[in-house]
């Protein structure tokens, strides 16, 4: 599945591994080494992506622990406000 999304300065897509482009203050766009992504959401200074098993990644400003997903499990899809 490809999909793209954009988040405020950053966008990023997936075609099974992640590609993003654009600011990269918070490592927002360092997702190359992510695989197996078939779901993507770019949000405000960080990109998330759920891969094929239903496990989570997630890279970005973490200061908050907005990118703890480490443990998800069986999730489909992504979203932030």
């Amino acid at each position: 599945m490809l999909a793209v999304a954009a988040g405020n300065v950053h966008m990023a897509t997936n075609y099974w591994t992640v590609a993003a482009v654009g600011w990269n203050k918070h490592n927002q766009c360092n997702g190359s080494d992510c695989r197996d992504i078939v779901a993507i959401y770019a949000g405000w200074r960080r990109t998330v992506g759920v891969k094929s098993d239903g496990t989570v990644v997630a890279v970005g400003r973490n200061h908050e622990g907005q990118c703890n997903a480490g443990e998800w499990r069986d999730i489909v899809g992504v979203a932030a406000g």
